[in-house]
């Protein structure tokens, strides 16, 4: 059997448990719109998106010396300015972190709505990681992150409700 090999999206040789600013996307999977809608260019958060707010809100509660600093919640995607900071437990990385933040997402949609349409599969296998270089970097994220709803469909990931 020919398997595809799957691009490796970190890069090599970099210690993602050593404190900095990171900037992720997690996509939903199929990029399915399952947290909201945009109205008036502000995100409208339904359940699903209000238990991925909760989950997010609680990670600096979870994990000690790591911040969220700005996120946005999108129909189908999650943007997140996440801050590592000295003094890390061994084995903490954002890959890890990320994993955490996307399962507790996943089990807390699922359990709530077991008894409803399955829904599926919450989030795609990988996510996309911007390691913040300088200040210059970190304004242009943020303004990314609150500027995302009301550009929504120039967004790379927009998909039309009637789709």
């Amino acid at each position: 059997m020919n398997l595809l090999k799957r691009k490796n999206l970190r890069l090599r040789d970099y210690d993602y448990s050593q404190e900095g600013c990171y900037f992720v996307t997690t996509c939903t999977q199929k990029k399915k719109l399952l947290f909201g809608i945009i109205e008036n260019g502000h995100m409208a958060l339904n359940d699903y998106g209000q238990i991925a707010k909760t989950n997010i809100d609680n990670l600096s509660n979870l994990y000690c010396n790591i911040f969220i600093d700005k996120y946005v919640i999108m129909p189908n995607h999650i943007h997140l300015l996440i801050l590592i900071e000295d003094g890390q437990p061994q084995g903490l990385s954002l890959p890890r972190i990320i994993g955490a933040m996307k399962s507790l997402i996943s089990i807390n949609i699922l359990s709530r709505y077991k008894n409803q349409k399955y829904i599926g599969k919450i989030f795609q296998r990988s996510y996309h990681d911007h390691i913040i270089r300088n200040d210059v970097d970190y304004q242009q994220i943020c303004k990314y992150i609150e500027t995302n709803p009301l550009k929504w469909e120039l967004d790379d990931y927009y998909i039309s409700c009637d789709e």
